[in-house]
């Protein structure tokens, strides 16, 4: 990462790179945190580095700087606010506030319909709640829109046969099968 920066001082995606890997894999968090800063100076409409940067402050409990920079994204374009949405819904999911987490990730798809990082986890709150027709619905526009991954199939699958939709749980089953059946979330549902 220093030789591409050496390079090119200003290039955020690898400034933003390199904020991440200090901050997950060397647990150098004043270092993670100039950098990330490098990254939002060098191009501040990089949603990618704001929502990094966002996901820092909130492991670090640094509220009120994060909820300076969400409120800076939400009043940017919708990529943003549907960025900030996920962010903020993500941070609460992780403190174990579910509803607060849950009315982020509604804000972020009313920026951005078929933002996986909301549709996932409204499904997961979904079905934690046992509102299992409401996560199927989210599970339909993921893989309608975005595709299949073995979460999406394994939280449809546990949502279908939690709701009594064996046509949809045979699907996916099948689905599970034929593209996931070496996962970890195969395996958890004993396929």
């Amino acid at each position: 990462y220093q030789r591409a920066i050496a390079a090119d001082p200003t290039n955020a995606t690898t400034l933003g790179a390199y904020a991440l890997f200090l901050h997950t894999v060397r647990a150098d968090m004043d270092q993670a945190d100039q950098m990330y800063q490098r990254a939002i100076d060098a191009a501040p409409t990089n949603a990618n580095s704001l929502t990094n940067y966002a996901t820092f402050l909130c492991k670090f409990d640094r509220d009120s700087e994060m909820q300076t920079l969400l409120g800076q994204m939400r009043g940017r374009n919708a990529e943003f606010k549907a960025a900030a949405g996920i962010a903020e819904g993500n941070c609460m999911q992780r403190r174990g506030q579910s509803g607060t987490a849950e009315n982020a990730y509604k804000q972020a798809l009313a920026a951005n319909p078929q933002a996986e990082g909301a549709l996932l986890p409204l499904a997961q709150i979904s079905l934690q709640k046992g509102d299992y027709a409401s996560a199927l619905r989210y599970l339909r526009v993921v893989h309608t829109y975005v595709g299949y991954s073995p979460e999406s199939v394994k939280l449809g699958i546990e949502a279908a046969r939690k709701s009594g939709d064996t046509r949809m749980e045979e699907e996916l089953v099948r689905v599970m099968r034929g593209n996931y059946k070496s996962t970890p979330e195969a395996k958890a549902l004993g396929i």
